[in-house]
């Protein structure tokens, strides 16, 4: 199983499939950890947000108050998202024509192999579901202890 590190280093010509798997398999296992760690924010932290608020007779942020829809959305891409890249076969053309060129035995730099789809994707919706958690949970908690610090 090839796991893929962003700095480059070498594989044998015989593994470049078995990287192009790790790759689709390691973006989805980011999709289904940051699914869990939005569930874990919006059903754990979420409601004590809420709670707080109305404790001390404030109006809580409108984002934080429709949290669950947004969530459970989110939540739903990133899983379907996620199933989606361990479902679908890999398409093996492009590592397949760059280990053409290698002799068997012989290490190829993972530079020439990675395909960017399978790497941007999950992080684009990583720091997506980073600014959600940032906006909806932390920045009204944040005010919080601002508002109630002093």
């Amino acid at each position: 199983m090839a796991v893929v590190i962003p700095y480059p280093f070498y594989i044998k010509r015989e593994d470049v499939r078995d990287f192009a798997d790790g790759q689709k398999r390691s973006s989805s296992i980011i999709l289904f950890l940051t699914a869990f760690i939005i569930g874990f924010m919006n059903f754990l932290v979420g409601p004590k947000v809420l709670e707080t608020y109305s404790q001390f007779n404030l109006n809580s942020p409108f984002i934080t108050e429709f949290s669950n829809f947004i969530s459970i959305i989110f939540i739903a891409i990133l899983i379907i998202s996620g199933i989606y890249l361990l479902i679908t076969k890999t398409n093996y053309s492009k590592v397949d024509r760059v280990a053409k060129k290698y002799r068997r035995g012989e290490m190829i730099m993972t530079r020439e192999l990675v395909d960017y789809k399978y790497q941007l994707w999950p992080l684009f919706a990583l720091l997506i579901g980073m600014a959600y958690l940032w906006i909806a949970f932390i920045q009204p908690i944040y005010q919080l202890t601002k508002l109630y610090s002093g």
